[in-house]
């Protein structure tokens, strides 16, 4: 039995070459033989290529932007705000409790410093998502006020 592996293999490799049900991936890298015929065979729902593929498209900052997007109407509405606005209103307490936390929390995780919402990240978070649309939403830069940046959260309009 041990003479006759290779043949085995090869029987095996050479079946699922031939079945209709096959499912053909892209290739890894140069590998163009062996990810037709080896990995075809061993990964026929999820595999390594589009694995590593999906792991660098997916996009941590976009789920960050989603984040504060989805409290800044609430927080903040649509007219125009500084970052020294948007930080006072994140951190405005009412009998002791943040009046919006999740606003707060969703900026402290994309420019927070021991539990402090830092103006200078949170202006350069701002600066690098400008304009990204997310689910009907964007951040937009609006006109400088006495040379100081002001921004204001800009809405899809449905219909």
């Amino acid at each position: 039995m041990k003479t006759d592996h290779g043949r085995f293999v090869q029987a095996a490799l050479r079946a699922f070459s031939l079945a209709k049900d096959a499912v053909r991936r892209s290739a890894l890298g140069s590998f163009e033989y062996w990810s037709s015929t080896v990995r075809g065979a061993l990964f026929r729902k999820a595999h390594p290529v589009e694995t590593m593929e999906l792991v660098r498209t997916a996009d941590t900052n976009l789920e960050e932007l989603a984040m504060v997007l989805a409290f800044w109407e609430k927080a903040l509405g649509t007219e125009r705000t500084s970052v020294a606005e948007i930080i006072k209103t994140a951190n405005t307490e009412k009998l002791g409790y943040y009046v919006y936390g999740d606003f707060r929390d969703a900026l402290l995780a994309v420019g927070g410093i021991v539990g402090a919402i830092s103006p200078s990240r949170l202006g350069k978070w701002l600066v690098s998502n400008k304009e990204r649309m997310v689910e009907g939403g964007s951040i937009r830069r609006d006109e400088d006020v006495d040379k100081v940046a002001h921004w204001r959260l800009e809405l899809k309009k449905k219909g």
